[in-house]
């Protein structure tokens, strides 16, 4: 790499995407910043060591994730004022998206810092251009709650937008959250679910929740490796009176207002606004009383 050799970068901290999967999807700028910065914050060394050592690199590596950011990042941000330059990775893909260092990131605009995006491969780009699923924009929603309510009434709030919605998940939780989405979206609704992607054992399905639920069931072998959804977007009927008819959320607070029993106020939003009842029926039992 004789022209990185002869760069000096400017000081600062540079956000460089490396990565989903296959390693040779890598820009030539990434690899001459990771050369040349003075340290590499990545989530975990042993990750971010293997690839630069499959480019021949030797970077001084320093561990930055979401359990020590907050006490790193004084001292990262001391050595970036003083001049230093780093570079800030995630264990693959873009960083900051779903990865810990949003937080650095807006604490160096804070103190004047020079920030540096160097672009490259993203799992929400990727698995969007393989779906054919957000012909008019996209949400990117990043992981669902955990627990099953909480995961309900968030989908219900996402799913009420009106566009594809992008989200990623854990393999073990993937039924479960196909299933939630049954419920709110009906068995007929369609999504793309792609895993491993770049890898290997790549896999791109599209289908109907109901297709998908029942193909993973029969295949609990492909449920490994981090998945992203792409949801497409709820098509409701044109609303009896448009000219009335604001969007569900602002409907279901109204309703709320009013003392409208959350039962009642359901059915009445999925009139409106051609919504599936189940998902009106979650999006005013979250803003009830809010």
């Amino acid at each position: 790499m004789p022209a990185a050799e002869q760069t000096i970068l400017s000081p600062g901290l540079y956000i460089v995407a490396t990565p989903i999967g296959n390693l040779a999807e890598i820009s030539q700028r990434a690899l001459e910043v990771l050369a040349r910065v003075e340290m590499v914050l990545c989530e975990d060394t042993r990750n971010s060591r293997r690839l630069l050592q499959h480019y021949g690199l030797v970077g001084q590596l320093r561990a930055h994730h979401r359990f020590n950011e907050q006490a790193s990042q004084q001292r990262i941000l001391l050595q970036l004022a003083a001049g230093a330059t780093m570079a800030l990775v995630s264990d693959a893909g873009t960083p900051c998206i779903s990865d810990p260092g949003r937080r650095l990131v807006a604490a160096c605009h804070e103190h004047n810092i020079r920030v540096v995006p160097i672009s490259g491969p993203s799992a929400i780009t990727t698995a969007l251009m393989a779906s054919g699923m957000a012909e008019d924009g996209f949400v990117f929603a990043g992981f669902p709650p955990a627990k099953e309510a909480a995961r309900r009434a968030w989908l219900a709030k996402k799913l009420s937008l009106g566009q594809a919605l992008i989200v990623f998940e854990a393999p073990h939780r993937l039924l479960a959250l196909l299933h939630d989405l049954s419920e709110l979206a009906g068995r007929q609704h369609r999504l793309c679910v792609a895993r491993e992607l770049s890898k290997h054992f790549e896999q791109i399905r599209a289908g109907s929740l109901g297709e998908q639920i029942n193909w993973f069931n029969k295949n609990p072998q492909s449920l490994r490796g981090e998945c992203t959804l792409v949801i497409e977007p709820l098509q409701p009927a044109q609303p009896r009176e448009q000219k009335f008819f604001t969007d569900p959320a602002t409907m279901a607070r109204l309703f709320d207002d009013c003392g409208v029993p959350v039962s009642v106020a359901s059915s009445a939003l999925a009139r409106v606004s051609g919504l599936p009842k189940r998902l009106c029926y979650q999006i005013c039992l979250e803003h009830k009383h809010k």
